[in-house]
């Protein structure tokens, strides 16, 4: 059993590293309460320099003493030295961190949401402090979980603007390689922003919707990382915008403020709820389940298509289309053409594309003068566009139906 100050603790409290020390659950003389004590050991550290540094970092983290109480970020209660090179810091303690608190719950997607809410509160606060905070390390093991509440936590790198020092070297990476901007990889940046956090949210977010996955780089729109295709629910497309303006390669382009991300984020949620008239997103989605092979989940995001907007020349299309994935009886074929001869009936409707396929389905299979008819109206559809072509051939038709999401 140690005691420091009058804080008693055993290396059977061990709770985790990170940053700076080791947290271990420890106790007050006299007081059974538990709390978290982290303890910063210099003589680990060699180089003069490397514990200097250390130090200073304590320092800067002992700054949060005195900032006003939040509910979303951990309450510091003491600290001090132990000797001469063994400091402490005392704060309360959680009960787990995100990752393990989402690992061990089913969260509904309000659930989700709402956490998010509050880590948004969170940083919001450091980020309007008189001297603006930004944390640079926010992840979901930083982000402890006391009572079903998020408290961010381990300020042990954060950047405080209207300090001039700077402990962060040159070539020196700051924060979670997953959770922080690739451009802290290469070292210290000449200018820190909120973007930095901003950028961490959004893999954050992620994380939660995607119940656990941690992103890596920005390749949420890739099909094993998208939300859409993991959850096999269109909806999730709404966050599409949400996570460019947040996780994206090119600083300059992530959003500038919290208040913005929590417009869009407010946005996308609505969005989400009200997502039966997004009829574009069912079907592309279902376009690319079919691509998958997921002939199943794809025809059910069709239907949902059809049935949102009966006379939507698309959804009428692709649905349509369905019929042809395998071999076809003729009464499937019947069904195709009943759901083409919609689509003819809007005058308006002027997509080359799919008329040339419609056009050779007549051919094949109704009448050939109405079919040649819708193909000769192709072709002078599509030359309004392509002036110097003609009429794609089936090749052409098949290999853009590959890679077309209309």
């Amino acid at each position: 059993m140690y005691n420091c100050k009058g804080w008693e603790y055993s290396n059977e409290d061990y709770l985790g590293s990170g940053g700076q020390g080791v947290v271990y659950s420890a106790r007050k003389v006299l007081d059974d309460k538990e709390y978290a004590i982290k303890i910063v050991d210099l003589r680990k550290y060699k180089r003069r320099k490397d514990k200097e540094k250390v130090k200073k970092r304590f320092e800067k983290e002992e700054y949060l003493l005195d900032l006003k109480p939040h509910k979303n970020f951990i309450q510091y209660v003491d600290k001090g030295k132990c000797t001469d090179e063994i400091y402490y810091f005392v704060m309360e303690k959680a009960d787990t961190n995100l990752s393990k608190y989402l690992s061990q719950n089913k969260l509904s997607f309000d659930e989700k949401i709402n956490l998010f809410h509050q880590i948004l509160d969170g940083v919001e606060s450091l980020h309007n402090n008189n001297s603006p905070i930004i944390h640079r390390d926010l992840k979901p093991t930083n982000t402890l979980m006391k009572e079903g509440i998020p408290k961010i936590a381990d300020f042990g790198i954060v950047f405080i603007k209207d300090e001039t020092a700077r402990f962060t070297t040159t070539n020196e990476r700051v924060g979670s390689k997953i959770y922080s901007h690739p451009d802290t990889e290469l070292g210290r940046l000449d200018e820190v922003s909120c973007k930095l956090d901003i950028y961490s949210l959004g893999k954050i977010l992620y994380f939660l919707l995607s119940d656990g996955t941690d992103l890596h780089r920005v390749y949420y729109d890739k099909e094993e990382y998208y939300l859409p295709y993991i959850h096999h629910d269109p909806r999730y497309t709404v966050f599409d915008n949400l996570f460019l303006w947040t996780i994206n390669l090119r600083m300059k382009e992530i959003i500038g403020s919290i208040e913005e991300v929590r417009i869009a984020f407010d946005e996308a949620c609505e969005n989400f709820h009200s997502f039966p008239n997004r009829v574009e997103e069912t079907i592309k989605l279902g376009h690319a389940l079919f691509r998958k092979c997921k002939h199943k989940e794809g025809t059910k995001c069709l239907e949902k298509a059809v049935s949102l907007e009966p006379n939507n020349p698309y959804a009428l299309y692709h649905y349509g289309r369905w019929f042809e994935i395998e071999k076809v009886t003729e009464e499937d074929t019947e069904k195709r053409i009943k759901y083409y001869e919609k689509i003819l009936q809007n005058e308006n409707f002027t997509d080359w594309y799919i008329l040339s396929i419609i056009g050779k389905e007549f051919l094949q299979s109704k009448d050939k003068n109405q079919g040649q008819q819708i193909i000769e109206k192709a072709k002078k559809l599509k030359a309004r566009v392509y002036p110097a072509i003609t009429i794609a051939t089936e090749e052409e038709i098949r290999k853009y139906y590959k890679v077309s999401f209309r």
